[in-house]
Protein backbone atom coordinates (compact mmCIF):
# COMPACT_ATOMS: atom_id res chain seq x y z
CA UNK A 1 0.00 0.00 0.00
CA UNK A 2 2.89 2.39 0.84
CA UNK A 3 4.61 1.26 -2.31
CA UNK A 4 1.77 2.04 -4.04
CA UNK A 5 0.63 5.76 -2.76
CA UNK A 6 4.86 6.27 -3.17
CA UNK A 7 4.45 5.50 -6.99
CA UNK A 8 1.36 7.83 -7.21
CA UNK A 9 3.24 10.78 -5.34
CA UNK A 10 5.92 10.34 -7.96
CA UNK A 11 3.87 10.09 -11.06
CA UNK A 12 1.00 13.06 -9.77
CA UNK A 13 3.16 15.67 -7.07
CA UNK A 14 1.63 15.46 -3.28
CA UNK A 15 -0.71 18.69 -3.84
CA UNK A 16 -2.97 17.12 -6.89
CA UNK A 17 -3.16 13.79 -4.42
CA UNK A 18 -4.15 15.71 -1.35
CA UNK A 19 -6.68 18.05 -3.90
CA UNK A 20 -8.34 15.03 -5.36
CA UNK A 21 -8.71 13.33 -1.35
CA UNK A 22 -10.41 16.71 -0.12
CA UNK A 23 -12.73 17.03 -3.13
CA UNK A 24 -14.32 14.04 -3.20
CA UNK A 25 -14.21 13.65 0.88
CA UNK A 26 -16.24 16.97 0.33
CA UNK A 27 -17.88 15.38 -1.83
CA UNK A 28 -19.16 12.37 0.29
CA UNK A 29 -19.18 13.72 3.54
CA UNK A 30 -22.33 16.02 2.19
CA UNK A 31 -23.99 13.33 3.35
CA UNK A 32 -24.40 14.62 6.71
CA UNK A 33 -26.77 16.70 5.76
CA UNK A 34 -29.68 14.61 4.52
CA UNK A 35 -31.63 13.56 7.22
CA UNK A 36 -31.06 16.93 9.18
CA UNK A 37 -32.16 18.99 5.55
CA UNK A 38 -35.14 17.27 5.28
CA UNK A 39 -36.48 17.58 9.28
CA UNK A 40 -35.43 21.27 9.16
CA UNK A 41 -37.53 21.70 6.23
CA UNK A 42 -40.42 19.74 7.49
CA UNK A 43 -40.24 20.56 11.23
CA UNK A 44 -38.41 24.14 11.08
CA UNK A 45 -39.84 25.31 8.19
CA UNK A 46 -42.99 23.51 8.23
CA UNK A 47 -42.92 22.90 3.90
CA UNK A 48 -45.39 20.46 2.90
CA UNK A 49 -44.17 16.84 1.66
CA UNK A 50 -45.14 17.94 -2.03
CA UNK A 51 -43.57 21.51 -1.21
CA UNK A 52 -39.86 20.10 0.11
CA UNK A 53 -40.06 17.23 -3.05
CA UNK A 54 -40.56 20.42 -5.52
CA UNK A 55 -37.67 22.63 -3.65
CA UNK A 56 -35.02 20.04 -3.37
CA UNK A 57 -36.06 18.79 -6.93
CA UNK A 58 -35.07 22.82 -8.75
CA UNK A 59 -32.27 22.58 -6.26
CA UNK A 60 -30.50 19.45 -7.68
CA UNK A 61 -30.75 20.88 -11.43
CA UNK A 62 -27.06 21.82 -11.67
CA UNK A 63 -26.37 17.85 -11.42
CA UNK A 64 -28.59 18.09 -14.95
CA UNK A 65 -26.09 20.39 -16.83
CA UNK A 66 -22.82 18.97 -15.95
CA UNK A 67 -21.66 18.78 -19.40
CA UNK A 68 -21.56 22.73 -19.52
CA UNK A 69 -19.11 23.36 -16.96
CA UNK A 70 -16.37 21.46 -18.73
CA UNK A 71 -17.17 23.27 -21.76
CA UNK A 72 -16.79 26.11 -19.81
CA UNK A 73 -13.99 25.92 -18.19
CA UNK A 74 -12.09 25.13 -21.62
CA UNK A 75 -13.69 27.75 -23.57
CA UNK A 76 -13.07 30.67 -20.64
CA UNK A 77 -10.12 30.87 -19.15
CA UNK A 78 -9.42 32.28 -15.80
CA UNK A 79 -5.93 34.43 -15.62
CA UNK A 80 -5.07 31.54 -18.64
CA UNK A 81 -5.99 28.57 -16.11
CA UNK A 82 -8.83 26.00 -17.21
CA UNK A 83 -9.04 24.33 -14.19
CA UNK A 84 -7.86 25.52 -10.83
CA UNK A 85 -10.20 28.52 -10.60
CA UNK A 86 -13.13 27.06 -11.24
CA UNK A 87 -12.16 24.66 -8.68
CA UNK A 88 -11.41 27.20 -5.99
CA UNK A 89 -15.19 28.59 -7.41
CA UNK A 90 -16.86 25.26 -6.56
CA UNK A 91 -15.13 25.37 -3.22
CA UNK A 92 -15.94 28.66 -2.17
CA UNK A 93 -19.74 28.53 -3.44
CA UNK A 94 -20.54 25.42 -1.09
CA UNK A 95 -18.46 27.17 2.09
CA UNK A 96 -20.74 30.24 1.29
CA UNK A 97 -23.84 28.30 0.66
CA UNK A 98 -23.62 26.17 3.81
CA UNK A 99 -22.31 28.84 6.45
CA UNK A 100 -25.70 31.04 5.10
CA UNK A 101 -27.76 28.23 5.57
CA UNK A 102 -26.21 27.59 8.88
CA UNK A 103 -27.30 31.15 9.74
CA UNK A 104 -30.10 31.37 8.36
CA UNK A 105 -31.75 28.53 10.14
CA UNK A 106 -31.08 29.86 13.70
CA UNK A 107 -33.86 32.41 12.88
CA UNK A 108 -37.66 32.45 12.90
CA UNK A 109 -38.47 31.98 9.08
CA UNK A 110 -36.55 32.56 5.60
CA UNK A 111 -37.64 33.38 1.86
CA UNK A 112 -38.36 30.22 -0.08
CA UNK A 113 -36.88 32.20 -2.97
CA UNK A 114 -33.35 32.45 -0.90
CA UNK A 115 -33.45 29.12 0.39
CA UNK A 116 -33.98 27.64 -2.95
CA UNK A 117 -30.78 29.95 -4.35
CA UNK A 118 -28.56 28.70 -1.57
CA UNK A 119 -29.82 24.96 -1.51
CA UNK A 120 -28.63 25.34 -6.05
CA UNK A 121 -25.34 26.90 -4.96
CA UNK A 122 -24.16 23.99 -2.56
CA UNK A 123 -24.99 21.68 -5.35
CA UNK A 124 -23.47 23.53 -8.25
CA UNK A 125 -20.29 23.60 -5.92
CA UNK A 126 -20.30 19.61 -5.77
CA UNK A 127 -20.92 19.33 -9.46
CA UNK A 128 -18.58 21.76 -10.36
CA UNK A 129 -16.25 20.64 -8.92
CA UNK A 130 -16.31 16.85 -9.59
CA UNK A 131 -16.68 17.83 -13.97
CA UNK A 132 -13.75 20.09 -13.27
CA UNK A 133 -11.46 17.58 -11.31
CA UNK A 134 -12.69 14.49 -13.07
CA UNK A 135 -10.95 16.71 -16.05
CA UNK A 136 -7.73 17.29 -13.92
CA UNK A 137 -7.51 13.32 -13.62
CA UNK A 138 -8.00 12.41 -16.87
CA UNK A 139 -5.26 14.75 -18.43
CA UNK A 140 -2.82 14.58 -15.78
CA UNK A 141 -3.46 10.51 -16.26
CA UNK A 142 -2.59 10.69 -19.67
CA UNK A 143 0.24 13.05 -19.47
CA UNK A 144 1.62 10.47 -16.64
CA UNK A 145 1.31 7.75 -19.09
CA UNK A 146 2.50 9.62 -22.56
CA UNK A 147 5.94 10.52 -20.18
CA UNK A 148 6.11 7.21 -18.80
CA UNK A 149 6.07 5.06 -21.59
CA UNK A 150 4.08 2.20 -22.79
CA UNK A 151 6.06 -0.29 -20.27
CA UNK A 152 6.03 2.43 -17.28
CA UNK A 153 4.06 0.71 -14.35
CA UNK A 154 3.34 4.26 -13.14
CA UNK A 155 1.85 4.76 -16.86
CA UNK A 156 -0.02 1.61 -17.13
CA UNK A 157 -2.14 2.09 -13.61
CA UNK A 158 -2.69 5.38 -15.30
CA UNK A 159 -6.37 7.03 -14.43
CA UNK A 160 -7.25 3.68 -12.64
CA UNK A 161 -5.29 4.97 -9.77
CA UNK A 162 -6.56 8.59 -9.18
CA UNK A 163 -9.75 6.68 -9.23
CA UNK A 164 -9.52 4.34 -7.13
CA UNK A 165 -8.18 7.46 -4.38
CA UNK A 166 -11.01 9.44 -5.50
CA UNK A 167 -13.61 6.90 -4.68
CA UNK A 168 -11.81 5.53 -1.85
CA UNK A 169 -11.96 9.37 -0.66
CA UNK A 170 -15.71 9.75 -1.60
CA UNK A 171 -16.81 6.31 0.14
CA UNK A 172 -14.87 7.49 3.55
CA UNK A 173 -16.01 11.12 2.88
CA UNK A 174 -19.95 9.69 2.72
CA UNK A 175 -19.35 7.20 5.50
CA UNK A 176 -18.41 9.57 7.95
CA UNK A 177 -20.71 12.22 6.80
CA UNK A 178 -23.44 9.54 7.36
CA UNK A 179 -22.80 8.18 10.35
CA UNK A 180 -22.51 11.73 12.18
CA UNK A 181 -25.72 12.61 10.72
CA UNK A 182 -27.41 9.56 11.66
CA UNK A 183 -26.19 9.82 15.15
CA UNK A 184 -26.86 13.57 15.59
CA UNK A 185 -30.23 13.84 13.41
CA UNK A 186 -32.33 14.23 16.25
CA UNK A 187 -29.68 16.00 18.47
CA UNK A 188 -27.93 18.66 16.78
CA UNK A 189 -29.32 21.67 15.60
CA UNK A 190 -29.00 22.55 11.89
CA UNK A 191 -26.30 25.49 12.79
CA UNK A 192 -24.26 22.87 13.84
CA UNK A 193 -24.83 20.93 11.18
CA UNK A 194 -24.97 22.64 7.98
CA UNK A 195 -21.21 24.50 9.85
CA UNK A 196 -19.80 21.48 10.35
CA UNK A 197 -20.78 20.61 6.25
CA UNK A 198 -19.40 23.79 5.29
CA UNK A 199 -15.74 22.70 6.44
CA UNK A 200 -15.33 20.34 3.64
CA UNK A 201 -15.43 22.50 1.13
CA UNK A 202 -13.21 25.01 2.97
CA UNK A 203 -10.64 22.17 2.81
CA UNK A 204 -11.25 21.59 -0.57
CA UNK A 205 -10.46 25.64 -1.60
CA UNK A 206 -7.32 25.61 0.64
CA UNK A 207 -5.85 22.07 -1.11
CA UNK A 208 -7.16 23.74 -4.31
CA UNK A 209 -5.54 27.31 -3.84
CA UNK A 210 -2.12 25.30 -3.13
CA UNK A 211 -2.54 23.18 -6.43
CA UNK A 212 -0.18 24.02 -9.42
CA UNK A 213 -1.73 23.76 -13.03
Amino acid sequence: MLEWFQRQREAFGSPFLICCSCVYFAQGFRSITGLCLQLWLKDGLHLEPADMEWLLSLAALPWSVKPLYGLVSDARPVWGLRRKPYLILGALLGAVSWLSLAFLSRGEGINQNVLLALLICSNLSTALSDVILDAMVAERAAASAKEGGAGCETGTEGEDALQTLCWGSLSIGGLLGSGIGMATASSASPFFIFSITALAPLLSLLAAALLPE
